[in-house]
């Protein structure tokens, strides 16, 4: 399989909270949708996603414009909430209150469904079949975007198989993610393609909080590459390592993880 060269970016999203640490939205901070966001330079653009920030990144083959991408956009953000004694919250899931649920934006989920190469199956959020435990469940995610030149749909699902086994699941036990995300969204496997490339969706977004955990993603993101290029893993054996690891409900059984790990000798990464 020839070399590519290839381009990482991100859509990730991150909660915020007020001076009393009590969890806030963000409608009417900032502005930007999904459709229009707000240009902040430097290629970066931000927006508001349901009660979350979400801010982008151009596409880079560095990891250090990469890093000063992420933490450029932060800081911008962070300035807009200082004058307001708010800041960011890094969680991939929380509870809300039925005060932070009064602007029709907040009930809003996703704008598109994603294909779980895993499952083999289309998946979009069902707001009507939520029961209200699910529904008073805010999620964040750490979306990475990988780009290259002529993309397929075989390869791009291999790289979404390949990218579940070497960062999700070495990372899973640095994501803080108290209420399981999952059963709303970013499932093993969860990706939608992408005109120059694939979107990985299942990492959760408390992994922004600090510059190690973004170099273990940015390191993992290329170890993924590098066993969808060089591996003689077959797709349906890179599934059915995944596979192994989820039980009925997709809950991640964190044992068979560890198995998982262990078999195909991948390090499991530092909790920071």
């Amino acid at each position: 399989m020839a070399k590519k060269k290839y381009l990482i970016g991100l859509d990730p999203e991150i909660f915020i909270k007020d001076e009393n640490n009590k969890l806030d939205s963000a409608i009417g901070l900032f502005g930007g949708t999904k459709s229009d966001p707000i240009d902040i330079g430097k290629g970066c653009a931000i927006q508001e996603d349901n009660i979350l920030v979400e801010f982008n990144t151009p596409p880079t083959d560095d990891y250090d414009t990469f890093l000063d991408n992420i933490n450029y956009c932060k800081s911008y953000i962070e300035t807009v909430l200082a004058g307001q004694g708010k800041e960011l919250h890094y969680s991939s899931s929380e509870k809300v209150t039925e005060d932070l649920l009064k602007d029709d934006k907040s009930r809003e989920f996703g704008c598109a469904p994603s294909y779980n190469v895993v499952t083999e199956e289309v998946s979009e959020v069902n707001v009507e079949s939520m029961h209200e435990d699910q529904y008073l469940t805010r999620s964040s995610g750490f979306h990475v975007h990988i780009g290259y030149e002529n993309p397929t749909q075989e390869f791009n699902d291999r790289l979404v198989l390949c990218f579940e086994l070497m960062v999700t699941l070495p990372l899973l036990e640095a994501d803080i993610d108290n209420h399981n995300r999952r059963l709303l969204y970013g499932k093993l496997g969860d990706s939608r393609e992408k005109e120059y490339g694939v979107e990985c969706r299942s990492l959760g977004g408390s992994l922004l909080r600090n510059d190690d955990l973004i170099k273990q993603v940015w390191d993992g993101v290329h170890n993924a590459i590098k066993l969808a290029e060089e591996s003689e893993y077959t797709e349906e054996e890179l599934r059915s390592f995944i596979l192994y690891c989820i039980d009925d409900q997709n809950n991640i059984k964190k044992e068979s993880v560890n198995d998982v790990l262990q078999e195909l000798k991948i390090k499991k990464l530092q909790t920071v």
